[in-house]
């Protein structure tokens, strides 16, 4: 697309011996397919959130956001779906420890071997999600990559008022972000354990 190799290595910067002849490869061939570990582990282990994180390690924060957008929405559909069961469960405990009636080691242990049609359905879809996430991420993570590097790329080309600080420019909005990937994480958290407190104060409620 125009732009010297070593501008592209200057901005992916970190394991940019890595991934750079992953993009002359997509370019030789123009072909959207490569194989992106990372985003395929995350995705394949925590599901469009755990994608989530190594694309907001790369910058690419757009899509970043959307995936956590989706894992979200996943969560929160999952958790209303379980909601009845889990209500239900969380009751039933509350209710016998209150009375005395039962152990709680006893109540909690008759709750963890229950298992309904549902919950291993939602399960089932859970690693179905994943699944998918990571297939889809590890074959275009690069690829998106490489659109997000040249994009960026050409809006600071024609944005950069003195070239003599071009390369240091392309270093820093190129290259990774730990910060990202600390407040990705530290979403996930939040999401999760938010999610958790509503349903389980709504069940006792």
């Amino acid at each position: 697309d125009g732009i010297p190799a070593d501008e592209v290595m200057t901005f992916v910067g970190k394991k940019a011996a890595d991934i750079c002849p992953k993009f002359m490869r997509m370019e030789l061939t123009k072909s959207k397919v490569s194989w992106c570990w990372p985003a395929a582990v995350l995705g394949f282990l925590f599901g469009p959130m755990g994608a989530a994180l190594w694309f907001l390690y790369r910058k690419m924060y757009k899509i970043g956001g959307i995936l956590l957008g989706i894992g979200a929405a996943f969560t929160a559909i999952f958790a209303v779906i379980n909601y009845g069961d889990n209500s239900q469960s969380l009751k039933s405990i509350f209710e016998a420890i209150t009375n005395g009636t039962v152990s709680l080691n006893g109540i909690l242990d008759d709750a963890a071997s229950e298992t309904t049609v549902l919950s291993v359905i939602t399960s089932a879809a859970e690693n179905l999600i994943s699944l998918v996430t990571g297939i889809l991420s590890g074959i275009f993570g690069f690829y998106a990559y490489k659109e997000h590097c040249i994009k960026t790329i050409f809006a600071f080309r024609n944005t950069c008022a003195d070239m003599r600080y071009y390369r240091i420019g392309l270093h820093s909005i190129g290259g990774v972000s730990g910060g990202a990937l600390a407040a990705g994480i530290v979403s996930i958290i939040i999401l999760n354990n938010a999610v958790s407190i509503i349903t389980t104060i709504l069940a006792l409620t």
